[in-house]
C-alpha cells in the first residue's frame, strides 16, 4: 500500500476544453494530464470524475469522440449531460451543481485525501470551501489568470500551462 494520498480528480469539461484551446492544446492525451495533475500534488490518483455536456450541431460528434476516449481509461467516471435549448442556441444545465454535489458527497463519505478541481469556474468556491470545512485539500487547476484570488489561497493553485510543461519535461 502506498503512503501517498488519496486524489480525485474533478473535472468540469467545458472549462477545461476552453481552456486547452487558449493554451492551443487541444491534441494533449488526457491520462497523462491527469497523471501529472496526480503527481502535482504528491497523490496517488483514486479516481477522476469528468463533468460535461453534449453539444447540438457540427461540435456534437467531436465532443462524443471525446466522451469515448475517456471512457476507455480505467477510473474515469463520465456525468455527461445534455445541452438546454435557449432560442438559437443552447446551454449547460446542472453540470456545475452535479460536481459539486458528487465532490461534496465523496469528501463527506472519506473517499479521498485530496480533491483536484480542474476550472476556474468561481461559481465553484462555496463547494471548495465546504470540502475544506470537511478536512479535505482541494487543489484548483485552471487555464485561467486571476482564479486564484477568487479561492483565497495561492497555495492550493496550479495553472494548467504548469501542467502541460511538466509533462513535456517527463515525456
Amino acid at each position: 500500500m502506498s503512503d501517498l494520498e488519496r486524489v480525485m480528480i474533478f473535472v468540469d469539461g467545458s472549462n477545461l476544453s476552453s481552456a486547452l484551446r487558449k493554451l492551443r492544446a487541444e491534441q494533449v492525451l488526457y491520462l497523462p494530464m491527469f497523471r501529472q495533475m496526480c503527481a502535482e500534488v504528491s497523490g496517488r490518483p483514486m479516481a477522476v470524475h469528468y463533468f460535461d455536456s453534449t453539444s447540438p450541431g457540427p461540435k456534437r460528434d467531436t465532443r462524443i469522440t471525446l466522451f469515448r476516449a475517456l471512457a476507455r481509461i480505467p477510473k474515469v467516471h463520465l456525468h455527461i449531460h445534455e445541452r438546454v435549448a435557449n432560442g438559437n442556441s443552447s446551454q449547460e444545465r446542472g453540470v456545475d451543481v452535479d460536481l459539486a454535489a458528487h465532490m461534496t458527497l465523496l469528501a463527506s463519505t472519506d473517499q479521498f485525501d485530496i480533491a483536484i478541481l480542474v476550472s476556474g469556474d468561481q461559481d465553484f468556491v462555496p463547494v471548495v470551501k465546504l470540502v475544506r470545512d470537511i478536512g479535505k485539500r482541494v487543489f484548483i487547476i485552471t487555464g485561467g489568470h486571476g482564479a486564484a484570488q477568487c479561492y483565497h489561497d495561492d497555495n492550493y493553485f496550479v495553472h494548467l500551462e504548469q501542467i502541460l510543461r511538466d509533462m513535456r519535461k517527463s515525456a
